[in-house]
């Protein structure tokens, strides 16, 4: 994990979007609506305010996600969402559904995560 100061010196360049996973990590369909809009709005002001900057997208922790976070998403104010780890973008994919491409251990060498990367189509969020 990184920490604040961290953060901040990815934030100042461009090429890096710092976004959002929830407040405490947590899997958001298992919790209560309540607490799982806290997890959302909270982790989008807390970034917001400590790198001085939006926070522009949220990817679901642990990938899980419905209807119900997709539309808390968009309440919150991101501009997109991020789904379950592995699964490659479409052009259909939902603005709060999007797919996307984890890394883990399994891909964190440079030549795996280029090999994922290939399957997928360039992540743009229109409209």
């Amino acid at each position: 994990f990184l920490n604040w100061e961290e953060l901040r010196k990815l934030h100042e360049k461009d090429s890096v979007t710092i976004g959002s996973h929830g407040l405490h990590h947590l899997t958001l369909t298992s919790l209560r609506p309540a607490d799982a809009r806290r997890e959302v709005a909270e982790s989008k002001r807390r970034i917001a305010a400590e790198l001085d900057g939006d926070v522009q997208y949220l990817s679901y922790p642990n990938g899980g996600f419905s209807a119900r976070l997709e539309s808390l998403a968009a309440e919150s104010g991101y501009d997109a969402a991020f789904k379950d780890g592995m699964s490659v973008r479409q052009p259909n994919d939902r603005r709060y559904a999007v797919g996307r491409v984890a890394v883990t251990q399994g891909n964190a060498s440079l030549e795996a995560f280029v090999t994922n990367l290939s399957a997928t189509a360039p992540i743009h969020v229109v409209g």
